[in-house]
Parts: structure tokens; sequence; C-alpha cells
């Protein structure tokens, strides 16, 4: 994945996504990561599961960044996560 852009501050943009390089990380190793992620693709974790993690670590830019491209899976993790046991009312527990 190639960086693309830049947000206001100049920190590059992989994605919609701050790098952690740009973000004050400088020879961050971006090669862990990578490996990370395809471990991690391996698990076939469903999509917005995976969303939804990224949005629990994520740090304050990169989950303003996320909300903005995934609102919906937002407000569902944020019900969820004030649900008891994480079911909405008329699920089945």
């Amino acid at each position: 994945m190639k960086a693309r852009d830049s947000d206001r501050s100049g920190a590059r943009l992989v994605g919609n996504v701050v790098s952690p390089a740009a973000a004050g990380h400088p020879g961050w190793p971006l090669v862990f990561e990578y490996e990370s992620s395809k471990h991690i693709a391996l698990q076939d974790h469903p999509f917005y599961a995976l969303v939804m993690a990224a949005m629990r670590q994520a740090d304050e830019e990169n989950l303003r960044r996320l909300r903005l491209g995934f609102e919906d899976v937002w407000q569902e993790l944020q019900a969820r996560y004030h649900a008891p046991g994480g079911v909405l009312p008329g699920e089945p527990s």
C-alpha cells in the first residue's frame, strides 16, 4: 500500500489512516505491521469485527477517521458496549 495523501499537518496518510511514522514514530517497524496483518487475515475474522477492533485500539486521530468512514459501525459498537453482555434489546441472549 502506498501513501497517497497528507492531512492538514502534512503527515502522510496510508489509505485513510495516519501512518505510525507520520504520527511521530520514526522508524516504526511497518514491516512488522504488514506481517501482523497477514496473520490476522489468516484467522478469517469478519470484516466489521476487524473495524470494531481497530476502533477499540485507535488513537484519537485514527479513531476520528474510522468514525467518519464507518459511522454505522461506530454506532453499533457504542450501543453494544453499553448493552449488558453486548446484547441489544430484542435480540436473543
